[in-house]
């Protein structure tokens, strides 16, 4: 009779040779990570130690300890592979071990590439591309697919790589995934924690935030809590305890809890603002809050806009040339001119980082000060973006395609443009866009990845279709709804299963 360790050492054999639950088919090579036989070679060698560390248990208790942790990492791969190999980054070692995870072909290649890229390295595996979009096209034969396993494992690289604009445009293009295509468990558990603790680690608090409300598990519960008690104080310092006791990774978000909980008690009360502030001392205020990052409303600026008008009309123009010729200024007017342009950049800049909608009408003294100026500038600004986009489509001119991951991060900043320009100036003037070009190129971009990319690109235009769904239902489009519904499903049928 065989025994019961050997038989466990020929299945751990057939199953990194891939020939248990392959129906005696190879897999295909990982798209991202090491290949097959790297991994078959990894695995080798660690089924190697375990046969020596199990013909040496019976010498003492010591080589049953080393065993027993031995089965312990060949049991839960998975785990190991994460808890362990991750954080340190041993690279080859969570791949070879990710390998022996039971799943289907699709999702074992969709963990291995989102491990691969959770690492920094030189280069990626298998040369494969890093999702910034200055990057050149590879070989066809080397296209990495888009799917959400390489969607998040692209905002990974992107945080590892320090590009955390584009991390978080990666993300938000996780979290705004529609019902069907389902994201993955894996993303959704270990991805998003790994995202909310990239954040973390930069004091992003607002991104902490989202990515961990959207995950899954212990971790994601914590960084939840720890995020909401930093940014709103609401959560009892034994329930943050509690979730950090339960939570992965306690030794790295230990300093991150006691900064909190020490942040908490420290909290000092907000001083009640002035009841008629000067533009001066508002000015200030609301340029400290946007370069300290708190939300900025665009009705704030446009008041502030509006309060600047006073002491910036021409009769205080003339007043401040006067001093400045007094003063000696080689050219007084240019002065009085460069401090009310100066204002104006500044509320500029404040109303492009600005949240919120802007008021519907403004007053009719308004439209001939700083409130139109900033109202029209802005509204025009977010156009000349927008048409950046959809000009190439609406001419008719021939547009070039990238890789898909390249793709779905310029129509994630495309989409940006659309969600800030409702947010802004209302439906109304998406609406006026979307019969102006924007339709055409929410429409046609898909199109393009779809026949470009094949199966490859399915993931990402299934997604595109659907928005364009969703947009053209809302503006009364019919035949736009009506095509790219037969659209969705087409991409639908060439996702791999």
């Amino acid at each position: 009779m065989i025994p019961g360790g050997l038989w466990l050492l020929i299945f751990l054999g057939r199953a990194l040779a891939g020939r248990v639950g392959g129906g005696g088919k190879a897999a295909a090579p990982a798209a991202s990570g090491s290949t097959n036989i790297d991994a078959y070679l990894i695995g080798l060698t660690v089924t190697q130690l375990f046969a020596v560390i199990f013909l040496a248990a019976p010498l003492g208790g010591g080589g049953r300890g080393a065993l027993l942790a031995a089965l312990l990492v060949l049991a839960f791969p998975h785990w190991a592979a994460w808890r362990i190999c991750q954080p340190l980054g041993l690279r080859a070692a969570g791949l070879g071990l990710l390998y022996l995870v039971w799943a289907p072909p699709v999702s074992r290649e969709g963990r291995r590439q989102l491990f691969a890229w959770s690492l920094p390295g030189k280069e990626l595996p298998n040369g494969a591309m890093r999702p910034n979009i200055r990057w050149s096209t590879l070989p066809k034969e080397k296209v990495v697919p888009a799917t959400a396993w390489t969607a998040c494992g692209a905002a990974l690289r992107a945080e590892v790589e320090g590009e955390a604009a584009q991390a978080d445009r990666l993300v938000r293009g996780l979290l705004d995934l529609p019902a069907r295509p389902r994201l993955p468990a894996t993303v959704a558990r270990l991805g998003l924690e790994r995202l909310a603790f990239a954040a973390l680690r930069r004091r992003d608090w607002p991104a902490v935030m989202s990515r961990a409300s959207c995950g899954r598990g212990r971790g994601c519960r914590f960084l939840r809590l720890l995020a909401r008690a930093r940014l709103r104080g609401d959560v009892a310092a034994p329930w943050l305890w509690f979730a950090w006791l339960c939570a992965p990774q306690r030794m790295q978000t230990l300093p991150f809890l006691k900064e909190t909980l020490a942040a908490g008690r420290s909290r000092p009360r907000p001083l009640p603002a002035p009841a008629d502030p000067s533009p001066w001392a508002t000015h200030v205020r609301l340029l400290d809050a946007g370069a300290r990052g708190a939300r900025v409303e665009r009705a704030d600026v446009l008041a502030l806009a509006a309060r600047w008008d006073a002491p910036l009309d021409p009769g205080a123009c003339a007043r401040l040339t006067a001093r400045a010729l007094e003063l000696g200024v080689a050219d007084p007017a240019a002065a009085a001119g460069a401090v009310r342009a100066g204002v104006l950049a500044d509320l500029e800049s404040l109303a492009a980082a600005a949240e919120g909608s802007w008021p519907e009408e403004l007053g009719d003294d308004s439209w001939d000060g700083l409130p139109g100026l900033l109202y029209a500038s802005a509204e025009d600004r977010l156009h000349d973006e927008l048409d950046e986009w959809v000009r190439a489509y609406r001419n008719g001119e021939p547009t070039s395609m990238s890789e898909p991951l390249v793709e779905w991060d310029r129509w994630l900043a495309f989409r940006s443009v659309v969600e800030r320009l409702e947010e802004a100036f209302g439906g109304g003037a998406v609406a006026s866009a979307w019969y102006g070009g924007l339709r055409l190129a929410a429409w046609n971009w898909p199109c393009r990845v779809l026949e470009a990319h094949q199966a490859a690109g399915a993931w990402i235009a299934h997604v595109m279709f659907g928005w364009t769904v969703a947009m053209a239902e809302r503006f009364d489009d019919e035949e736009a709804a009506s095509v790219n519904r037969r659209n969705v499903a087409a991409a639908a049928s060439k996702l791999p299963h």
